[in-house]
């Protein structure tokens, strides 16, 4: 163990600017500019600063090449809840996940789906208008302040320790919980997860 040492002149790292945005778009699962400032200006959240121009990530680069939309035409919009519902199958997966269901080679395929859910339920889209598919539902707006990076590092408390042991452990963030307002963290020295 090291000896940290405070002083009553250590100031906080406020991160700002470009680089704010750039932090939005990933806890947002690298959602587009527009989309974010759509958020933002027009209050669809509570938690959001106000988000600013940003250069394209590498990544989106590489994830978000799309092909040619379909033909338009004469569209049905659902008018109630749960009226139209729209699913995509993929068939059975060959590799397992942490839970050990089929999937994707990476082992937290299934925890990076709930995730992107779940970001994309808090998201702005063509199908609700200036309201987020989570108002939609819940008829309030969701708070977005707890939002995190899939895959960053998180520390959490060990509850159960002696008085030298280290009072927190390193984990990976893989997701929200959806029995309470806790992250999933996986421990990549156990090779384990949880709430």
């Amino acid at each position: 163990m090291f000896p940290v040492e405070f002083n009553k002149g250590s100031k906080a790292l406020v991160v700002t600017g470009t680089k704010q945005a750039v932090l939005w778009h990933h806890r947002y699962g690298h959602l587009h500019s527009k989309g974010l400032k759509v958020l933002s200006t027009k209050e669809m959240v509570l938690g959001l600063p106000e988000v600013g121009e940003f250069e394209v990530c590498e990544g989106c680069l590489y994830g978000k090449q799309t092909r040619a939309s379909f033909p338009t035409g004469k569209a049905w919009r659902a008018g109630k809840i749960l009226e139209l519902l729209h699913a995509d199958l993929c068939g059975p997966m060959s590799t397992s996940s942490l839970g050990g269901t089929k999937g994707l080679p990476d082992s937290f395929w299934s925890e990076a789906i709930a995730t992107a859910v779940y970001v994309l339920n808090i998201s702005p889209t063509r199908a609700v208008q200036d309201v987020t598919p989570f108002e939609a539902w819940r008829g309030k707006k969701p708070r977005v302040g707890h939002l995190w990076v899939f895959g960053c590092i998180a520390y959490a408390l060990v509850n159960l320790r002696t008085k030298l042991e280290e009072k927190s452990e390193k984990f990976i963030f893989i997701g929200y919980s959806h029995q309470s307002k806790a992250y999933r963290l996986y421990n990549p020295t156990k090779k384990n997860s949880g709430d």
